[in-house]
Parts: structure tokens; C-alpha cells; sequence
């Protein structure tokens, strides 16, 4: 098994579902696994605190548009600490300059030292794609095998989700239903997730693909597209049936807040008022490209259920709890 460092939580997460977190040497100061009780080395700096993004989130929106505009980095990278630890392997990521370091970075600042490893970029942009990310990583580090099993696992879990007949089961994306049946009408629940909330992003690349694994339709969808601005007017407009708030990069304290918010925005739309609105903790469940997805995917298809059922008396529960709110 190589030893590694990784940049992104998405591959820190693979690693250890797969048993093999001893071979991490280095991590992201995103990287939330391995748990405390067996930390590694922080060889990353974000440029902008976890604690101001969410006292702040529209304050942070406008910072991190301004310092990409300029052509500058919100990461930076501990290079000499890299260099000591010489790992076999490097997982970084080139498709969100707002989560992780590019990948194009690592590259050249390792290549300015001399430091002879392999930089794997994980760049996923479906659900499809996230799952095969798993065999990735795990031939990278010498474990191609546990790799292919725990992408299947994850490809039956999801299919187990749906009816019979759909699925990402044999790697392919296909339609369905609830279980339950759906709404009244026999039309699939409508689902917004937001992964910002001052100004309201709704969610793209696999998120859409996880809300059609458990037999819903994401609102405002466009296939294979990044996270994308929204006006609450075009929210409620969508229709949606349960609102889903999942702001990347904060947790779940920031989430209730945000939800709160959005809340009482919606109150004063009549066709939004009574919609429930979930707060969760999206890095973990929605934004990040690993295992974990799959955990929000049951989650969602739990919420889905309870708003579909009627079961919801207020507008907001958090991840933390399915009981009804009085």
C-alpha cells in the first residue's frame, strides 16, 4: 500500500472507507477524517476561515469572486512540509477553485522541488463519475480491488433506492420512482438543494444526479452543470416539494441559521409557506464526492417520504432528527 497525502476531503473520506487510513500522511485542512484521535500533519491554509464564511456568507461570496478575478488562490500549500513526507501519492482536484487547491498548483510547486510522486486529480462532475472515483483511488494507493468492492457496494446501496428496474447498479443513471409513490397524481417529488445561501446557489454537478437516484426530480436542473445563482423568486417558482439546504463548507449550526433565514423569506410567498425546508450539513452529505453521498442520498430519500406523507408540521428539521417538530 503507498503512502499519501491528500488535498481533498473527497479522497481522504475514499481512503478510509476502504480501511486504509493508515496510508495518509498528509491532509487538507478541510479533511475531517481520519478522527481526532489520529491526526496527520496539515499541509494545507485556507485563506478564508471556516468561522467567517459562516458568520458571513454573502461577505465571503463577494471575497472569493474578487480574489479568483484577480487570478488568486484561496489555498495555499505547506510545500516543505509535503517535501518531509514524502508521500507515494498526491489526490488533488482541478474542477472548483473555491474548494480545494487546483491540482495544476500541486503539480508545478511539487515539480519547482524535485518531489518525484504521482499527483491524482479527482475531477468528477455526475454521480456516475463520483463512484468510479472510488476504483481511482484505490488502485492509486495499491488497493484496486477494494476500490471495485466498494464502489459496488455504494452502486447497490443507491439502487436499493429506487423500484425495481432502476439504479446506478450497472453503472448507468436511470429513472424511477418512490417507493411510496410519489406525490398525488403520480408525479415525482420536486427537490432543491442549495449549497449557498447569500445569494442562493442551487446545487449541480452529481447532486441533481443523487435527487434522481431516489426517484426525484431536481428543480431548475441542467445536466452536467456547476452550482449556479437563483433568485428566491425562481426558487419558488420550481415548485419544489422539500427544500434542502446544504451550504458547502459550512456545518450543520450554519445550516439551521441559513435555513432559518431562507424560512422566513418563504413565509411571505403563499405557494412556498408550508414547503418543508431541511438543514444538513452538506459538506458531508451533498458537496463532497465521496461515500458519504451515498449516506445523503438515504437520508434524502427519508425527507422525501416525510414531505411527500405530509408528516412535516413546520417548515424546518435538521439531519440530526426524522421526529415530527409540534
Amino acid at each position: 500500500m503507498k503512502t499519501a497525502v491528500s488535498l481533498v476531503p473527497s479522497a481522504t473520506d475514499i481512503i478510509v472507507a476502504l480501511g486504509a487510513g493508515e496510508c495518509l500522511v498528509g491532509l487538507s485542512a478541510d479533511c475531517d477524517q481520519p478522527t481526532p484521535a489520529s491526526p496527520r500533519p496539515v499541509v494545507t491554509r485556507p485563506m478564508i476561515a471556516p468561522a467567517e464564511a459562516a458568520s458571513d456568507p454573502s461577505g465571503v461570496h463577494a471575497a472569493v469572486r474578487e480574489q479568483l478575478a484577480l487570478g488568486g488562490l484561496l489555498y495555499s500549500l505547506d510545500v516543505d512540509r509535503v517535501v518531509a513526507l514524502a508521500p507515494e501519492v498526491v489526490f488533488a482536484q482541478d474542477s472548483c477553485a473555491v474548494c480545494a487547491l487546483p491540482s495544476s498548483e500541486v503539480v508545478a510547486a511539487l515539480r519547482d522541488r524535485g518531489v518525484d510522486c504521482e499527483v491524482v486529480s479527482l475531477d468528477p462532475v455526475d454521480l456516475d463519475g463520483v463512484l468510479r472515483s472510488f476504483s481511482t483511488v484505490g488502485r492509486a494507493i495499491g488497493l484496486g480491488e477494494a476500490g471495485e468492492a466498494l464502489e459496488a457496494s455504494c452502486r447497490r446501496r443507491l439502487a436499493a433506492l429506487l423500484p425495481a428496474g432502476g439504479g446506478l447498479a450497472g453503472g448507468g443513471l436511470a429513472g424511477g420512482g418512490l417507493a411510496g409513490g410519489g406525490l398525488a397524481g403520480g408525479g415525482r417529488p420536486r427537490v432543491a438543494v442549495l449549497d449557498w445561501v447569500d445569494p442562493l446557489f442551487l446545487a449541480g454537478n452529481w447532486v441533481p444526479d443523487l435527487v434522481r437516484a431516489v426517484g426525484a426530480e431536481p428543480v431548475l436542473s441542467e445536466r452536467l452543470s456547476g452550482s449556479r445563482a437563483i433568485t428566491v423568486g425562481a426558487l419558488a417558482g420550481s415548485l419544489p416539494d422539500l427544500i434542502v439546504v446544504a451550504p458547502c463548507g459550512l456545518d450543520l449550526t450554519a445550516a439551521i441559521e441559513a435555513a432559518e433565514g431562507l424560512r422566513e423569506r418563504l413565509v411571505a410567498m403563499s405557494d412556498l409557506s408550508g414547503t418543508p425546508v431541511i438543514a444538513t450539513d452538506g459538506r458531508v452529505w451533498f458537496s463532497r464526492p465521496g461515500p458519504r453521498l451515498v449516506d445523503g442520498a438515504e437520508a434524502l430519500a427519508a425527507w422525501l417520504a416525510g414531505a411527500v406523507a405530509g408528516r412535516f408540521r413546520t417548515t424546518l428539521t435538521t439531519e440530526a432528527s426524522d421526529d415530527e417538530h409540534p
